[in-house]
């Protein structure tokens, strides 16, 4: 079987450092978020560098980028690791979230205008077709994941403040781990659609308070999903190497 560090390698043939920094980034990413890489594991450069037949100064840039995604966390003369995972970053992280996901919506809506509800409608017609095929196909995850954060930006869009919204981004993309796990549970991605629908329809009615509230309970579903399962929690906590399978 095919080393994990060399599969999915970027082109040999790339020639910028700038690129390969990226293409390493984005794949060490991937590999992060997919559970490939474990939470707490060690990320050697050596190793890393080998693997993807850079420097190892390319390697470290693409590290430290992921520091500032806070997926990667590092330690003075120790190196870097992989961003440790449990109930109470995922509780802490979620109760952040609500505060400004619901925050943002209820400001971009009430500054809607037709241009925001366009786009708004374009960006749940698409997670709509994303989540129909992830019903059916759980490899179309990282399909539904851009769809899916695409329609939450697009329900905070309209919000005057850059600041909210970059926080806002920033909390989102945090969680996408947790999202992830949560997404094991088949039996919710029909829920979570649903949830979606009512979102959108009180979004695009301007009614703020019941939008937010629907959001509200929506950003907690994640926490819930994983609280609630036994197998899902005890990989959370334990970083176990075998993927959780809920019966």
């Amino acid at each position: 079987m095919m080393d994990a560090d060399r599969a999915g390698s970027p082109d040999q043939t790339e020639t910028s450092s700038g690129t390969a920094i990226d293409s390493i980034y984005r794949e060490l990413r991937r590999r992060i978020i997919d559970g490939i890489y474990l939470p707490e594991q060690k990320l050697k450069i050596e190793h890393l560098r080998a693997g993807f037949q850079v420097s190892s100064s390319t390697v470290r840039e693409a590290l430290t980028r992921l520091t500032s995604d806070h997926l990667v966390t590092a330690e003075e003369h120790r190196g870097f690791r992989v961003t440790p995972m449990s109930m109470a970053d995922l509780e802490d992280l979620t109760q952040a979230r609500i505060v400004l996901e619901c925050t943002a919506l209820r400001d971009s809506i009430s500054h809607a205008t037709e241009d925001w509800e366009r786009k708004l409608v374009r960006a749940y017609q698409r997670l709509t077709r994303a989540e129909n095929r992830l019903l059916h196909d759980a490899a179309s995850f990282e399909t539904w994941e851009e769809c899916n954060r695409d329609f939450h930006d697009a329900l905070a869009a309209n919000s005057h403040s850059m600041w909210l919204k970059r926080l806002r981004q920033l909390l989102f993309q945090q969680s996408e781990r947790y999202r992830r796990l949560s997404s094991l549970v088949a039996t919710s991605r029909a829920e979570v659609h649903a949830e979606h629908m009512a979102i959108f329809e009180a979004a695009i009615a301007h009614d703020a308070e019941r939008a937010a509230a629907l959001l509200l309970d929506h950003v907690w579903r994640a926490a819930n999903v994983i609280r609630d399962n036994a197998a899902l929690r005890e990989a959370l906590e334990k970083g176990s190497k075998r993927r959780p399978c809920s019966k």
